[in-house]
């Protein structure tokens, strides 16, 4: 089943934090955030289990090529993708002598940002699909539910108000639901929301 892939997020504005917890949950990533370049590095030393790290180009104390060289001394295998609010050619190429991914330019694009982040691990081998394996895995879970529950498409729509067309697209993994939507569903179906996110 789908297995959650660690983010490390290092930016020290506090709502970009938050942009980026909210985001990459929804998407099913497991988010880790900090503000603070030295935390940042302390946690790359203390986990293993991050596989992607984000970080901001500009921060306080270390800046971001300089925290990236610290974290390259303790990983040389995760990829890195930078976040700047002014992209330049010597910072790109600075970038580039420690192994970045790639960036992306604040302010963020949702899908550039998501894309770029799916892209970058498939190119590692990280996941392949594994945003794909989540909607499935809840697709999967809510029609066993509905299945259980000997409810049809027509009577899961009356209960909650969401079209038949979106609940059948939602099972077959066809759309990314929205979190009112898998609220919901797991209400009608007496499931917990939680359980639509595990990983059994």
């Amino acid at each position: 089943m789908f297995r959650k892939i660690d983010i490390l997020i290092v930016d020290d504005d506090e709502d970009i934090r938050h942009f980026f917890d909210i985001l990459l949950t929804r998407e099913g990533y497991s988010v880790t955030t900090s503000g603070d370049p030295y935390e940042a590095i302390q946690l790359i030393q203390n986990e293993s289990k991050f596989k992607l790290i984000m970080l901001d180009i500009r921060l306080p104390g270390l800046n971001g090529i300089e925290t990236l060289e610290d974290l390259r001394r303790l990983r040389q295998d995760v990829p890195v993708i930078l976040m700047t609010g002014s992209p330049s050619i010597e910072t790109a190429v600075e970038a580039m002598k420690f192994g970045v991914s790639d960036y992306v330019e604040k302010p963020f694009d949702n899908d550039i940002v998501l894309g770029t982040i799916a892209r970058i691990l498939e190119e590692n081998g990280i996941v392949t699909g594994g945003v794909e394996a989540l909607h499935l895995s809840i697709g999967s879970k809510l029609r066993s539910a509905r299945q259980n529950k000997e409810k049809t498409l027509k009577d899961l729509s009356q209960q909650t108000g969401l079209s038949v067309s979106l609940i059948s697209q939602i099972e077959r993994a066809e759309s990314s639901a929205s979190i009112r939507s898998l609220y919901s569903l797991s209400y009608a179906l007496e499931i917990s929301l939680s359980d639509l996110f595990s990983n059994d």
